[in-house]
């Protein structure tokens, strides 16, 4: 299978666009036809922002809470924040969400199926693994979805959400460690979100079968049988000549043990925006972020 995708990934005109419509069927995706009306549910006013608290219906029989940070001095552009332990993980005073709104972002940060207010849940099942269900991931097999497919369609959806704000021009989407799929996913599908910041993500789903002490963490951000017809850096791929960020990228197991095939992976993603001319809109920093994220920050906002 390797084999045949890198021979694939010669052609990347012929490739990427079968290569979205594979990953649209093989992750059981389905495109949002409309956004629902979000439900109000308190404000609270902080120095040069507001903080809004809002639900919406998702795809299926479930509500998506999120938060929305609104700038005093908003510069039309708005940012779509997925954080693994959720939408209140970096809302406080100091943190990145705070750090995008004074830089006039209105900052949109949800909790999305099986995180936050909306997840794990109680259920285990018989294959629980430091804290993740197995079976669950088992189950949407059975029904010819994934658990990403469906999160890349409610991304898609606040999305749409942001669209319809007076104002806003631009969206923004930025993902952290295993939310970085579900990101790539829903920016791949939908050209709204132009730029995209991926932090600390792993670096293909390759790099999780080859892992022999993978993260389980990164189970519910899998699609499985992706590797029939692509990986994540196709779908980074297909996202040039759009603004593309990537800080940190690790293994499967979330280490850099093993740069070799970090290497590999990043080469299919620098090839694709080598040959659209648009290098310039590529930054893959290598290095783990430590604490000089907002200057990085600061280079792909600009």
């Amino acid at each position: 299978l390797e084999t045949r995708m890198n021979a694939s990934r010669k052609n990347p005109g012929g490739y990427l666009p079968k290569l979205l419509q594979a990953a649209k069927k093989l992750s059981g995706y389905e495109q949002p036809v409309k956004a629902g009306s979000p439900v109000f549910a308190g404000r609270f006013q902080k120095e040069g922002y507001a903080i809004e608290k809002y639900f919406v219906k998702g795809e299926g029989n479930y509500i998506i809470p999120y938060l929305l940070m609104k700038p005093e001095r908003p510069n039309h552009k708005a940012l779509i924040y997925l954080h693994p332990s959720g939408k209140s993980a970096e809302a406080g005073p100091g943190g990145e969400m705070e750090w995008f709104v004074k830089k006039g972002f209105t900052v949109l940060a949800p909790d999305m199926l099986g995180v936050g207010e909306m997840g794990p849940g109680v259920f285990h099942g018989d294959s629980y693994i430091k804290g993740v269900s197995y079976n669950i991931w088992f189950l949407s097999m059975l029904i010819g979805r994934s658990i990403l497919g469906i999160q890349a369609g409610d991304v898609v959806r606040l999305t749409q959400l942001l669209q319809k704000i007076k104002g806003i021009d631009d969206v923004y989407g930025l993902a952290k460690k295993e939310m970085s799929p579900i990101l790539l996913h829903a920016a791949a599908f939908d050209p709204a979100i132009a730029h995209v910041a991926l932090v600390e993500p792993y670096s293909s789903y390759r790099s999780i079968v080859s892992n022999r002490f993978y993260s389980p963490a990164f189970v519910h951000s899998a699609v499985p049988g992706a590797l029939t017809a692509y990986d994540l850096p196709d779908l980074a791929a297909s996202l040039a000549p759009r603004k593309l960020m990537m800080v940190g990228v690790t293994d499967g197991a979330g280490k850099q043990s093993d740069m070799k095939s970090i290497e590999e992976d990043m080469s299919v993603i620098k090839a694709a925006y080598q040959n659209c001319k648009c290098d310039n809109q590529l930054n893959i920093v290598t290095e783990k972020p430590g604490d000089n994220l907002e200057s990085i920050y600061n280079s792909w906002i600009k």
